[in-house]
């Protein structure tokens, strides 16, 4: 691969003209510099939407050019930006594989994981390279954190907490087009892509996935931000534990609540927790209060010496740490690695693989192991050759009523 000297000579193009491209993409662009080729979205609303963003963001610069359709969109390009919903990814990075584009792409990767291996595969047979954008691991709360952890501080990880519960599309509803899609939404989907990459980084991205317990995954009647009540349409409650073996052969136990249940998150007052750290020397705990100006974040550090510390990290309302991300993903493409390896398909792989379990877990009501969630998708590999497909038949053979 050739190595990129300046990202701003980058041709680079956004797929996808959603929320997230505005309010997230635009200005992580702005601040490495970068200024998009080309845009294009089959929505005209949202294009005009852009249009007016990117005034904002960018001052006097030139608009991109808009694309009349996907053909066209590549035509321009070395590199898309794909931030459109997860049950789109496979036909357009396939789509983008064929023409020898390479691809970044938003979190979720994958509607599933059957779909993440088949792009994983095609990626890997054209000798392209791709990224995979986490920007949580390039936030400051997680930075202090994973300071605290590479001390020695607090010993080796034993255990860890990750509970970033939130109010989904009760509070976002110009977000939930696809998040409350039977087939590709969901709290598990969204935000647990997020907790369990998350988790992966922090107790090593090589780490083996020993099991995966379902502890709650169901849909539940939330209530919105309105204060009223409404049923969930897809599973808006998830919360699981992940045992991992690192390569010490540690192990490490992940416990992850990624639910849409707290409307009230961002209500001031209202203080919880949101990561933890047990180790064999100490723990190292991360909260969160609202205040009227952002959220407060604090970081605990307790030695099971009897030394205890509180840092406040501040007001963090601010920050993004997209561009963190997309710079780092770039890096993986034109250098060959990157510095974080949260960039990699086979990260994203992994995270696609431990969210399938959660489901197979919680319709078996019992611990499964990476084999034993390969072979309950062996059965429908062996019949369909569509990854879709073999999803789709792999989920209704957890309900009660089908046969395989």
């Amino acid at each position: 691969m050739k190595t990129l000297v300046n990202f701003k000579e980058l041709k680079i193009g956004i797929l996808g003209l959603g929320p997230q491209a505005r309010r997230r993409h635009l200005p992580a662009f702005s601040e490495m510099g970068i200024i998009p080729t080309i845009v294009y979205d089959q929505n005209p609303d949202s294009v005009s939407k852009t249009e007016a963003d990117f005034e904002t963001i960018f001052g006097n610069k030139p608009f991109p050019g808009i694309a009349k359709d996907f053909d066209n969109f590549t035509d321009f390009i070395q590199v898309a930006d794909v931030v459109v919903p997860p049950c789109e990814h496979l036909q357009i990075f396939s789509s983008l594989v064929e023409k020898g584009i390479m691809f970044i792409s938003e979190k979720p990767f994958c509607r599933s994981w059957p779909e993440a291996v088949a792009v994983l595969e095609l990626v890997k047979n054209a000798n392209l390279a791709a990224g995979y954008l986490e920007n949580w691991i390039f936030d400051p709360v997680v930075i202090n954190l994973k300071s605290v952890m590479t001390s020695g501080e607090i010993g080796p990880i034993q255990r860890m907490t990750v509970r970033f519960p939130n109010a989904g599309p009760a509070i976002y509803p110009e977000q939930s087009e696809w998040r409350t899609r039977r087939d590709c939404g969901g709290a598990l989907l969204d935000w647990g892509s997020h907790a369990v990459g998350l988790a992966l980084h922090l107790a090593g991205e090589m780490s083996d996935i020993v099991q995966v317990s379902t502890i709650d995954f169901r849909s539940t009647s939330r209530m919105l931000a309105s204060g009223i009540f409404q049923d969930g349409i897809v599973e808006d409650l998830a919360k699981f534990e992940i045992v991992l073996k690192q390569a010490s052969n540690r192990i490490v136990i992940a416990n992850i609540d990624c639910s849409w249940q707290m409307p009230w998150m961002y209500s001031p007052g209202y203080a919880y927790r949101v990561l933890q750290l047990d180790g064999s020397a100490g723990m190292v705990e991360i909260t969160v209060e609202n205040t009227e100006n952002g959220r407060n974040y604090h970081m605990t550090v307790e030695q099971w010496s009897g030394n205890r510390r509180t840092v406040n990290l501040g007001l963090l309302k601010r920050f993004d740490p997209t561009a963190s991300a997309i710079r780092n993903a770039l890096k993986s493409l034109f250098i060959g690695s990157a510095p974080h390896p949260e960039s990699s398909l086979e990260l994203a792989v992994k995270v696609q693989f431990i969210l399938a379990a959660v489901r197979l877990s919680a319709a078996r009501n019992l611990p499964v192991t990476e084999k034993q969630v390969k072979d309950w998708f062996a059965v429908f590999t062996e019949k369909y050759n569509e990854p879709d497909i073999v999803w789709q038949k792999a989920v209704q053979s957890l309900k009660p009523e089908s046969k395989q």
